[in-house]
């Protein structure tokens, strides 16, 4: 459905122990990942990868942090995926989150990738209660369309390249930074500082 292959490293962002990574890696030998969690959660990432094959978790590490702003250590090539996690927040927390992660891609060349639900303008309430059932037990879901996406991404400073509708009405968005976007009166066009959730081997460890 996606070139997956054409991503270098693929940074899981996501809420879950990283399944989309792990079936991405499966099928794309030539791709490598990294599961970003929060610190406490970290455990229960390894433990659950640890159950898949060598091929697979021998080509994922482990990173930490605590918000975006502390992803560091991105490399031109990469690619930031998150699941169905911005659907769960309303405008304000969503545009917050986005902008921790484009303060973190600063001018590197980063696509932020975003598997989630796009709603047709035409759709009706059945089928939004059809798409709410795929996610259950994320809680209340903000339904966006295509224009929805693109102002939401705008708003934290991506624009919206292209939506590839997946199979199981899941859809990958695609996004890039937009150049020179403006944070805290600063523009986004010098290389930030890395912290050290992806820079430094202590806290970067593969599943093996």
């Amino acid at each position: 459905d996606y070139g997956w292959s054409g991503h270098k490293r693929i940074v899981d962002l996501g809420e879950g122990p990283g399944r989309l990574l792990a079936a991405i890696l499966e099928a794309n030998e030539s791709v490598t990942g990294v599961v970003w969690k929060q610190e406490a959660l970290l455990a229960s990432a390894k433990a659950w990868w640890m159950r898949l094959s060598e091929r697979v978790r021998n080509r994922v590490e482990f990173a930490s942090g605590g918000a975006f702003e502390e992803l560091g250590g991105l490399r031109a090539g990469d690619a930031l995926l998150l699941g169905c996690e911005l659907s769960t927040k309303d405008e304000e927390t969503a545009t917050e989150a986005l902008l921790g992660l484009r303060r973190s891609i600063g001018a590197r060349d980063v696509t932020l990738l975003v598997a989630d639900l796009v709603l047709d303008e035409r759709e009706t309430d059945r089928v939004k209660l059809t798409m709410d059932a795929q996610v259950r037990g994320l809680g209340p879901i903000h339904h966006r369309t295509r224009g929805g996406w693109a102002a939401l991404l705008l708003a934290g400073g991506f624009q919206l390249d292209q939506i590839v509708e997946c199979r199981g009405r899941t859809w990958l968005i695609e996004a890039s930074g937009v150049r020179g976007f403006l944070l805290d009166h600063e523009a986004v066009d010098a290389e930030p500082e890395s912290p050290p959730s992806l820079a430094e081997p202590a806290r970067t460890t593969n599943a093996a």
